[in-house]
């Protein structure tokens, strides 16, 4: 999603979704107000999610992670970790 409004639409929309990736500084609204509305929310309170950011703010990981994120990745992203790192969010979503 191009922001963090249409990523939040979509994710209510009642299409199945396994796992969201947000950007900590999404246009909109940001990957924190995000992940806290999807928390709060019933339907897409269990949903995985991941928040990937450039910024190196230790604070913001301990901040978001207690929130409710699953995992906290910064940028750049390493495609063979990036992807290890999702199936893992994904098994512990299913177990």
């Amino acid at each position: 999603a191009p922001d963090g409004e249409t990523a939040l639409e979509r994710i209510q929309s009642g299409e199945d979704y396994s796992l969201a990736v947000l950007d900590l500084n999404m246009p909109g609204l940001s990957g924190r107000e995000v992940l806290q509305r999807l928390r709060g929310a019933p339907a897409t309170a269990g949903l995985p999610v991941i928040v990937l950011t450039g910024s190196d703010d230790g604070e913001a990981e301990v901040e978001l992670i207690e929130a409710g994120a699953d995992d906290y990745i910064r940028k750049p992203l390493d495609p063979p970790r990036f992807l290890s790192r999702i199936k893992a969010t994904l098994r512990r979503a299913a177990a």
